[in-house]
């Protein structure tokens, strides 16, 4: 009878509170999932208006120097590599619509995967493709006028703001918003299996 006791004490002293509830854990992966589809729909159209106007720009300037078509050439490879990327992503999420726990799980998981890869190597080389692109291309224009040259200046600080400070903090934030998911997932799987 003693046993029985400490083991109906043991079950009104647990502490629930620390477990996240399950509603909240589903709304969070439904809006996790809901707002990556929608930013991989927009950033979709963006970068085929983008690729609509560098194939204009191509076809109806014609620059003095044969950096700026070049330019042009790594803008363009940029803008295809973020297109493939995107729509691989988007793929993927059509193709996970109804998943079990288990399965979201995976999903998740692979999804981490993912993004440590495209943080380490696509990304990398869309991002120097675009470096590459915008300087070359700015480059003539740089080299004729002095407003050029303020410009082209900036460019660069951007460029290498954006490469040591802001894309290494956006992927910090993403990658522990992901792992966050995937540990109240695991958590809430655990509490039903």
């Amino acid at each position: 009878m003693d046993n029985l006791d400490n083991i109906r004490l043991l079950w009104v002293s647990a502490r629930t509170s620390m477990l996240p509830e399950p509603d909240a854990v589903i709304m969070a992966a439904r809006k996790y999932k809901n707002a990556a589809l929608f930013r991989t729909v927009r950033l979709l159209a963006y970068a085929f208006i983008l690729t609509l106007l560098l194939i204009t720009l191509w076809c109806y300037t014609n620059p003095k120097m044969i950096s700026t078509s070049i330019g042009e050439g790594f803008l363009l490879l940029a803008v295809l590599i973020l297109i493939g990327t995107n729509l691989n992503t988007l793929h993927r999420f059509y193709y996970t619509r109804d998943l079990n726990n288990t399965e979201f799980i995976a999903f998740l998981k692979k999804t981490h995967e993912r993004q440590l890869f495209y943080h380490s190597r696509t990304q990398v080389l869309g991002l120097c493709c675009t470096t590459v692109g915008i300087l070359l291309y700015l480059f003539e224009t740089a080299n004729q006028h002095a407003a050029g040259l303020a410009i082209y200046i900036a460019v660069l600080i951007f460029l290498i703001v954006l490469w040591l400070f802001i894309r290494p903090a956006v992927f910090k934030k993403q990658s522990a918003k992901l792992q966050l998911l995937i540990k109240q997932m695991e958590n809430l799987a655990s509490q039903i299996n």
